[in-house]
This record gives structure tokens, C-alpha cells and sequence, in this order.
């Protein structure tokens, strides 16, 4: 293994010897690194040798290469290394957290008291008031809007509506990724760029596509037959187990071509047991809010609570989603 660290963002990766030289993207910032070229470390020298044995060539400093190990500037298609087929970024991260300086982090609650912490970081807060507040001002200012500016109102209202949204799974998404690597609280998104619009309904056109992936011999059933039988209910519960799967593939390969069947059906069957109780647990949590939502009186300030939960609680389970590709990122071998 070669250990070096990214020079834009610091970040600590190690990587197999059989990529030196070669180039890649950094899994924390994204931008591209250079795996440095190190020479295999060869038989013990002596006290008064050149030194190669110490550390094994593994303690190199992170900017320790050769001059003569230049790599060019333009590289061809052998020289990059796909963001895929790097290595994995999640076992990559796994290993930084093991460091002289840095010990490993533990948990100091229990796995399932401290998941539903997961959204009460600094930038997890600040999202949930953007997410709660935001559609209260859109709705304001439709109102406004509307006095002055007629039908044209309601149309600026639902652009603001669908970027908003947009935004919101995109953050889901950001959560997913982050937790991924191993992280337990909601990321900070603040150093990244400004996702544009483009970006943003992208967010959206992947959880469709996943819906519809997933969904699709539901609605074509009743299409057809507009019953809701033994089948149609079959058919919905056999949707609704394979979503979450779909939701995680096409949002860790970032790419709508992610969403085939046939990976989506292998990963539930490699990780069945601990992907069922997963499974399960969300529904809970949907069950609960449904709950709520019946209970609470839907007037004045009451009429948020059943929001805000639905808020949490799907952060709650993108930090799940997230959290179950990193611990059995083996079994899925995606190489993402």
C-alpha cells in the first residue's frame, strides 16, 4: 500500500502499489491526484545503507516522489485511473481514520440512539430551518406576487418550489455519500460549489428514475386491470422493498445508468438478512410519522410538527443508506 495525501484538501489516502504513478480523483474533494511512484521496498539495509528499508517506503511524506518519476502532463487513457476502479473511496477514507495523529473515532451512545443524532450537526440544523422555513416564505411571496402580478405569481412560486426540492435531495444525496465514508453527522456543504439548476432537478430526475424502476409493474397492473387485488398489493410491497436499493445505487454512481435491475436485484440478494431489517426499520419510521400526522391537529404552529419529522426522518435514512454501504461495501463490490 502507498500512503499520501491529496494536495488541495489534505485528506489521507492509501492506495495499492499497483496504481503508482497513475491518476484519480480524490474521494473528499474530487479534484484530481497523482498516486506517487514509490520504489518497493527491497532487503533490510544496514546502518550504513541508503536507508530504503525504514517504514518500508509506507511513512513516505505525502510530496516524497522521485523527480525522475515525473508524470506528464497530459496523460493518456492508461496513465488515469476511473473514479470506479481507483479503489474504493469508502475503504479509503476507512483507512485514513486509522492514523498515528488521528485515532479512530468510536461511538459514545449506541448505534440506535445515535443514528437519530445524525441531523443535529451545525449544517444539518441549518438545512432543517431551510427546508421547514423556505416554503413559508415562497408562500408569502406568492401572495405578494399574486396581488401585484396576477396568474405570474403562482408560476414563480412553483419554479422556487421545484429548485427547493431540488436542493433538498441533493443534500439527501450529499448525506448518503458522506455517510458512506463513514461519517455520523450531516455533512457541511458550504466549501463545495454552488450546485446550479441543472444540478439540482437532476436530484429529482434520479429518484424518479428510481420510482420507476421500481414501480413500474405496479402502475402498468393498474393501468390495466384498475383493480387493487392481492396482486396489485403484491406487487406494490415487492416496489417498495427494492426503492431503497435503487435510491442508493443511483445516487452513489451519480448517474441514471446506474439503475439496472439486475445490480439492484444482486445487491439486495448478497446483503438479503441486513438489508430486509434495514427495509423494515424505514417503514417503521414511515409508520410513525403517518401516526403523527393523524394525531396532531392540522392548525397553527401544530401543523409543522408532522413536517419537521418527515424532514428528520429522512435524513435519519439517508444516514442509513449511507451507513449500509460502508459497512458492507465487500458484499456489494461496486467499486464506485
Amino acid at each position: 500500500m502507498i500512503k499520501f495525501r491529496c494536495k488541495s484538501c489534505g485528506q489521507k489516502i492509501n492506495v495499492q502499489d499497483k496504481h503508482t504513478g497513475k491518476r484519480a480523483k480524490c474521494p473528499k474533494c474530487s479534484n484530481i491526484v497523482v498516486v506517487p511512484k514509490v520504489d518497493r521496498p527491497g532487503p533490510p539495509a544496514t546502518q550504513n545503507g541508503s536507508g530504503n528499508s525504514e517504514n518500508s517506503g509506507l511513512k513516505l511524506s505525502p510530496l516524497d516522489t522521485p523527480k525522475r518519476d515525473k508524470v506528464p502532463d497530459r496523460p493518456t487513457s492508461q496513465d488515469f485511473v476511473s473514479h470506479r476502479t481507483f479503489v474504493d473511496t469508502q475503504k479509503i477514507e476507512a483507512s485514513s481514520h486509522i492514523d498515528e495523529t488521528e485515532p479512530a473515532r468510536e461511538r459514545k451512545l449506541p448505534w440506535f440512539i445515535d443514528m437519530f443524532l445524525y441531523p443535529l450537526s451545525v449544517s444539518g440544523i441549518i438545512h432543517l430551518a431551510i427546508f421547514l422555513l423556505v416554503p413559508l416564505l415562497i408562500g408569502l411571496l406568492d401572495r405578494f406576487i399574486l396581488s401585484y402580478a396576477g396568474s405570474y405569481g403562482g408560476i414563480v412560486a412553483l419554479i422556487l418550489y421545484i429548485l427547493l426540492i431540488g436542493y433538498m435531495f441533493y443534500y439527501l444525496s450529499e448525506c448518503i455519500r458522506d455517510s458512506a465514508k463513514g461519517n455520523w453527522r450531516a455533512p457541511d456543504i458550504s466549501l463545495q460549489p454552488i450546485p446550479d439548476k441543472g444540478e439540482l432537478i437532476s436530484q429529482l430526475l434520479y429518484l424518479l428514475g428510481s420510482a420507476a424502476i421500481c414501480f413500474w409493474p405496479t402502475a402498468v397492473y393498474y393501468i390495466l386491470t384498475e383493480q387493487t387485488d392481492l396482486i396489485f398489493w403484491l406487487l406494490l410491497i415487492c416496489g417498495c422493498f427494492f426503492f431503497p436499493m435503487g435510491v442508493l445505487v443511483v445516487f452513489m454512481f451519480g448517474s441514471i445508468s446506474a439503475l439496472n435491475p439486475l445490480l439492484i436485484i444482486g445487491s439486495i440478494v448478497d446483503t438479503f438478512l441486513h438489508y430486509s431489517g434495514m427495509i423494515l426499520f424505514f417503514y417503521a419510521l414511515g409508520g410513525l410519522v403517518a401516526l403523527i400526522v393523524s394525531i396532531v391537529p392540522k392548525f397553527g404552529i401544530l401543523s409543522y410538527i408532522p413536517k419537521f419529522l418527515s424532514i428528520y426522518l429522512l435524513m435519519v435514512a439517508a444516514h442509513l443508506l449511507g451507513r449500509f454501504y460502508w459497512r458492507y461495501q465487500e458484499k456489494l463490490n461496486w467499486e464506485v
